[in-house]
C-alpha cells in the first residue's frame, strides 16, 4: 500500500450542482413545450368530438329523413352543444359539454386552422359561434347550413375552428 493512494468516497459537490444545474436547465426548456403539447391535444379532442357531433347530426337527418339540428350554447364562455330533432316537434336527445375548451374569438388573432374558404375567416360576433341562431341545421338530403365554431384553449393562446 503506497501512501498516496487515494480513497473513493463517490461524488464532489461541484460534480453534483453541474448536474443539478443541467437538470433544471433541461426541464426550463421542455416544461413549457409540454404544457403547450398537453393544452393543444386537449383542444384537439373537442374539436374532434364537436367535428364528430356535426357529423352524427347529419347521419340521424338523412336516416330518420327529417331536420336535425346542432344547437349551441355558451354558458359563461364554455360551450354546449345539444343535438334536436326538428320534425314533428324540436327535442333534445343528446347534450355534450366542452370542458377542455372556449368558445370565442378576439378580433386580432385569426384561427390557428382556418375553415374552408367559403367560410367567414371571423364570425360575425365574439361569441365564435357563425351558424345562424347558434344552430347548424341539417337537412334529410344531407345539407347543411354553412358555419364555423372557434374553439380557445383554456389559457386562450391556441384556437382552432371547427
Amino acid at each position: 500500500m503506497g501512501l498516496h493512494q487515494k480513497k473513493n468516497s463517490g461524488f464532489s459537490v461541484l460534480e453534483l450542482v453541474v448536474v443539478i444545474m443541467v437538470i433544471g436547465v433541461l426541464m426550463a426548456i421542455t416544461v413549457p413545450t409540454t404544457t403547450r403539447l398537453i393544452r393543444e391535444t386537449r383542444l384537439k379532442g373537442d374539436a374532434n368530438i364537436l367535428a364528430q357531433n356535426l357529423r352524427e347530426a347529419r347521419e340521424r337527418a338523412i336516416s330518420r329523413g327529417h331536420q336535425v339540428a346542432l344547437g349551441f350554447q355558451i354558458n359563461g364562455n364554455l360551450l354546449n352543444a345539444n343535438m334536436i330533432y326538428i320534425n314533428p316537434n324540436p327535442n333534445i336527445v343528446s347534450s355534450h359539454q366542452f370542458a377542455n375548451c372556449i368558445v370565442g374569438l378576439r378580433p386580432v388573432d385569426p384561427p390557428t386552422v382556418t375553415p374552408p374558404d367559403i367560410i367567414p375567416l371571423r364570425p360575425p360576433s365574439n361569441t365564435g359561434i357563425d351558424f345562424t341562431a347558434n344552430r347548424a341545421l341539417f337537412t334529410p338530403q344531407g345539407g347543411s347550413s354553412p358555419g364555423a365554431v372557434y374553439l380557445y384553449s383554456r389559457d386562450r393562446r391556441i384556437q382552432l375552428a371547427v
